[in-house]
Formats: structure tokens, C-alpha cells, sequence
């Protein structure tokens, strides 16, 4: 499971350092370390390892009706923008410019791990959702939420 926030840089041929602890889980649990970098929500980049990224390619498969003209739509616009890619021998992914552009990432990157991914947020982003989060009543949708999903045993 990757957890935890980390910043680093992205140098001008867009390479960004994955951090050690994250490289280390990769290591351990996807042997080869072939990544699928794709568009996130929220405006961020999402980077998966391959065998979780299967994982969601399936429940897509199995729980979008292509019949409808959205579930086509979804599935277009969820695998267009998705590429392979590997950590290098000096821990580094390539972050095409494409990318980069939508996820409006220059040079300050935030790199958080989320369950079975990492986000991948340029700094000002990532500042300019933590205000916004704060400022919202989302915490009362939270709320809501741990309702619904029931005792979450924190």
C-alpha cells in the first residue's frame, strides 16, 4: 500500500524522482516495476503499478455497459491518456509534456501515496486543494460518508 507525501522536482526532460520508500513497496510487491501513468481526478496525474492497473482495466470491463454511448465515453477518456512506463536506474519516470500540461506540473511536484497509486500534483495544485478542502463543507460530506461505509474502526 503506498502511503505518505513526499516533494521533489521535475528537471526539463520532465523526469521526476519517485521516492526511495515508494520504489522500495514496488520492489517488493510488482516485481518488474512497469507503471501506467495516467490522467487522475482533481486535476492530478495518477502513476499505478501494471498489475493494479489490470485490476481496474477488469472491474471497468466487467461494470461499464459499452452499449451506452457515457460507458463508451468513460472508457475512451479513462485509457487514451494512460502510458507505460518504467522507473529508471536512477529511480525516475519520464512525465511526458502532454501530462505535464494537464496536470499544469513545472517545476515543485507533490508525490502522495493513495491506497494502490500514487498522485502526482504540482505543488501550487495540490496548496491550491488543500485551501479549497479546507474552506468547503466536505467535511460534513466525510461525515456522511463514514456513515454510509459504517464503522471504519479508526
Amino acid at each position: 500500500m503506498f502511503i505518505g507525501e513526499y516533494n521533489v522536482s521535475i528537471d526539463s526532460k520532465g523526469r521526476v524522482c519517485i521516492p526511495a520508500k515508494i520504489r522500495e513497496i514496488i520492489a517488493q510487491k510488482y516485481n518488474d516495476g512497469k507503471m501506467i501513468l495516467t490522467l487522475g481526478l482533481d486535476g492530478c496525474l495518477a502513476l499505478y503499478p501494471y498489475e493494479e492497473w489490470e485490476k481496474i482495466a477488469m472491474n471497468l470491463k466487467q461494470k461499464i455497459p459499452l452499449s451506452l454511448r457515457t460507458g463508451r465515453i468513460l472508457e475512451r477518456s479513462f485509457f487514451r491518456n494512460a502510458i507505460e512506463c518504467s522507473i529508471d536506474k536512477q529511480g525516475r519516470i519520464v512525465i511526458p509534456p502532454k501530462l505535464r500540461r494537464a496536470a499544469l506540473i513545472i517545476k515543485d511536484v507533490v508525490i502522495i501515496g493513495v491506497q494502490n497509486r500514487m498522485e502526482i500534483w504540482s505543488k501550487e495544485a495540490i496548496e491550491t486543494y488543500d485551501v479549497e478542502f479546507e474552506d468547503s463543507s466536505i467535511g460534513e460530506s466525510l461525515e456522511e460518508l463514514y456513515d454510509r461505509i459504517g464503522n471504519l474502526q479508526f
